[in-house]
């Protein structure tokens, strides 16, 4: 016991002719936020002379980031997202017992990240599209570059809208977003915008007239869709059930063929449907004058 009260005599009196500080405290008083997957350097310091080293006291750091014991540095890439709380101390390298400890709260904001998915489009029909992205903090500042010509991109409701005017398979565009987080966060990806054909139409307006017990032939046509195209008689009758080599529909060319048995004007309609997902379709009144 007297070599302790004599080690503490000696401990004040060298503080006393060293001109120590009544007390220590490291600085700063708080952190700088972080965000997931960027770099992080935050130097600590004491605010009295010397050197000191640097020990974690209790609590946790992100995983990523560690506490350099020589420099008081906390550096690192963050690795997960949170508030993460903890104490950190330093101790004077000299014979004088100045320590000092603090408790922080480190903020790591969730990474930016921009979603891939957008709707396709499709030639003459009007589209739109919000980007979205998750993580960082809002609100979100959107860029895209490689939209196709009829399509434009407005940055302040973040939508992309138009009515295209040409079919693409998988387009490549990038997005980039900026988050209004400190640290600021951007964020891009690469995606495919499809833009599809034109639904498709039925261009034949109107049938030659056929006679009774000749071959008759006409082919229906159709524009825009992804072929193969398939049709079908939808409502009316093209012929009657017999005899078998009657008018008939081929469902896969639109040919209307074989030998009319019966005189009069049949009414019907056509329905064409392509090869889309989901398919479009179709549909056309036509009459056929079977003559005697």
């Amino acid at each position: 016991m007297p070599r302790k009260r004599a080690s503490g005599v000696l401990a004040a009196a060298c503080c006393a002719l060293a001109g120590c500080p009544a007390s220590v405290e490291i600085l700063p008083e708080s952190l700088p936020n972080a965000a997931e997957g960027l770099v992080y350097s935050q130097d600590l310091a004491v605010a009295a002379e010397g050197s000191f080293s640097w020990y974690p006291i209790g609590g946790t750091l992100p995983q990523g980031l560690a506490l350099s014991a020589e420099t008081g540095l906390i550096a690192g890439t963050p690795r997960e997202s949170g508030s993460f709380s903890f104490t950190v101390g330093a101790r004077a390298a000299s014979l004088l017992p100045l320590t000092a400890e603090r408790t922080y709260t480190l903020n790591v904001i969730p990474r930016l990240v921009v979603a891939r998915s957008v709707a396709p489009a499709r030639v003459g029909e009007a589209y739109s599209q919000a980007l979205s992205a998750s993580g960082g903090v809002p609100p979100y500042a959107f860029s895209v570059v490689g939209l196709p010509a009829g399509l434009s991109f407005d940055p302040d409701t973040g939508i992309i809208s138009g009515v295209p005017l040409n079919d693409y398979d998988r387009l490549p565009i990038r997005i980039v977003a900026v988050d209004s987080g400190d640290p600021r966060q951007t964020a891009s990806t690469d995606t495919r915008l499809t833009v599809k054909a034109a639904a498709v139409s039925i261009t034949t307006a109107s049938l030659p007239a056929a006679k009774v017990g000749e071959t008759y032939s006409a082919t229906l046509t159709a524009a825009g869709g992804k072929r193969p195209l398939r049709w079908a008689v939808v409502a009316g009758v093209l012929a009657p059930p017999a005899p078998a080599d009657e008018l008939k529909l081929d469902p896969g060319t639109g040919r209307i063929s074989g030998r009319p048995a019966v005189a009069g004007t049949r009414s019907f309609t056509v329905k064409v449907t392509d090869d889309d997902v989901p398919p479009t379709t179709d549909t056309r009144a036509l009459t056929l004058e079977v003559l005697p």
